[in-house]
């Protein structure tokens, strides 16, 4: 969901890291899994297509 560099916005971390790669971003079991629900579900595909990025679902 990131790919790569969290570069897509949407994930945003703390912003302690001005690069964004090396930020750390703690998720539950729950909160990973209810990503991977809408992520799979199409519920990002506007945002991955809007940064040019494919949409893999």
């Amino acid at each position: 969901m990131g790919h790569g560099n969290n570069g897509t916005g949407i994930i945003q971390s703390d912003g302690s890291d001005p690069t964004g790669d090396g930020d750390i971003i703690n998720l539950t079991h729950e909160q990973v899994r209810t990503l991977v629900f809408i992520y799979r579900g199409g519920g990002f595909d506007r945002k991955l297509e809007a940064v040019g990025l494919e949409t893999t679902v």
